[in-house]
């Protein structure tokens, strides 16, 4: 048995717990703790539950806003674990610095611009489609100035593109993602600006000639999804020539307004362990239900509930004991995390209540910042790749609150459900194997 160090500390834990099962995957052995006083290693009355019951389920919500991160997400892939997922963006364009109104001008061209985040979802080697069409309504809530949208809304647009590409991207390369679009619409765009047209007069009825613009990619080709952020001068350049002595290259740019820019994304869990979910609506499944394995997708709004209801049973059975330390250790099957799909570099744990709202986090050592998982790979092997969380202070805590406790822990990602990046983790329960592990210190049994 390897020896296990902890911090004399114990700190809030905030997370999400599900259910456990006491049974005969726990063992008690007696261990050498590296406590500052030695006596302690003698010390016949602690002992260490190396394998305590751990309960598992994922938690998926119905919906998740995608609004306001300024990231375009956009692209199609098939993920053996989780299903189908298909992304596209919209934005509602705004009026520009009008540059041009009375100049001798010629149109160059009108061409939309992404930067890649560097994040991806699925195979960066296949060439990548995407194309951007106009939209058919404008970007709203029934309710007047309701301006948070979700992952599962969508506008109609026109199915002919004002625009498309076909490219292989690499999202760390820096390369900008240019997509040529309608000469018509870029002509038409520079002779209201030319002419001063009431069109570009406000924001309204500049929306009721252009409103807004779809970006997305087919489900043929493209096996991946990638996350673009646009130049803050503007997602669009309008390309013109300023005729003179000496003609002048120049150009207008459309931003894009952040209220109305979201990110439409729709998942299909057929032929998976989560197709024990009902889309569209929030609920919590036991790893028994989804295969004997629990789900993170951040970007499908799962997460992973960990919960030790066997617990109040020791209490009952001991009631003098007090956890000294406790720890949980997780191991990703290195299956579940090779190529095209990366472990989370960070994860925290929220503690929650009995309707799954966190009530805080489990803290670091100087109890300022969120624990993150400490994550350790083994790249040769990947049998000992693992996330470790302090847990002892909630574990006391759960103790000290007996039968009241309806606190659970609750592992996600720091960015939560989002759009603006992936973040992937599958874990087995221990009816699998021993890669979900909660290990107890114990004085007094």
């Amino acid at each position: 048995m390897n020896r296990i160090f902890f911090s004399r500390y114990n700190f809030f834990i905030s997370s999400f717990i599900s259910c456990l099962a006491l049974g005969t995957l726990a063992s008690c052995n007696k261990v050498e703790l590296p406590f500052d006083d030695d006596s302690i290693d003698d010390d016949p009355n602690i002992a260490v539950y190396t394998n305590y019951p751990v309960t598992l389920s994922t938690y998926k919500v119905d919906s998740f806003a995608t609004t306001g991160d300024s990231v375009f997400t956009v692209g199609h892939h098939t993920d053996p674990e989780f299903g189908t997922i298909h992304a596209g963006s919209y934005a509602e364009l705004q009026i520009p610095v009008n540059g041009v109104y009375d100049q001798n001008v010629t149109f160059d061209s009108l061409v939309l611009m992404l930067n890649p985040n560097g994040n991806y979802y699925g195979d960066t080697l296949v060439p990548f489609q995407m194309s951007v069409h106009r939209l058919q309504e404008n970007i709203e809530n029934e309710e007047e100035g309701n301006n948070s949208f979700y992952n599962l809304r969508r506008f109609s647009f026109d199915p002919v593109p004002l625009g498309q590409t076909t490219i292989t991207i690499r999202p760390n390369a820096g390369k900008v993602v240019k997509i040529r679009l309608s000469t018509a619409l870029g002509q038409d765009l520079l002779n209201k600006l030319q002419e001063n047209d009431d069109t570009i007069q406000n924001q309204a009825m500049f929306n009721r000639y252009l409103k807004g613009l779809c970006l997305r990619s087919d489900s043929v080709s493209s096996k991946a999804l990638y996350y673009f952020r646009s130049d803050s001068t503007g997602l669009v350049r309008l390309h013109y020539t300023l005729k003179g002595a000496i003609p002048q290259d120049k150009y207008i740019d459309f931003p894009f307004n952040t209220d109305k820019q979201f990110n439409s994304i729709l998942y299909h869990h057929n032929g998976t362990n989560l197709a024990a979910f009902a889309t569209g609506k929030t609920a919590v499944k036991t790893s028994e239900l989804t295969g004997h394995k629990a789900y993170l997708n951040s970007n499908m709004g799962s997460y992973i509930k960990i919960s030790f209801p066997t617990l109040l049973s020791l209490k009952e059975t001991h009631p003098y004991i007090k956890v000294l330390k406790a720890e949980v250790l997780i191991k990703p099957d290195p299956a579940t995390y090779k190529y095209p799909y990366r472990l989370p570099a960070a994860l925290y744990m929220y503690i929650t209540d009995d309707e799954n709202r966190p009530t805080s986090i489990l803290t670091d050592a100087t109890g300022q910042q969120p624990q993150t998982g400490s994550l350790i790979v083994d790249h040769l092997y990947g049998q000992n790749t693992q996330y470790s969380f302090d847990v002892t202070s909630f574990i006391q805590t759960v103790l000290a609150e007996g039968q009241f406790s309806k606190s659970a822990l609750m592992l996600q990602p720091p960015s939560g459900f989002t759009d603006a990046s992936i973040d992937r983790l599958i874990i087995d329960d221990q009816t699998l194997n021993d890669h979900v592990q909660l290990k107890m210190y114990v004085l007094g049994l």
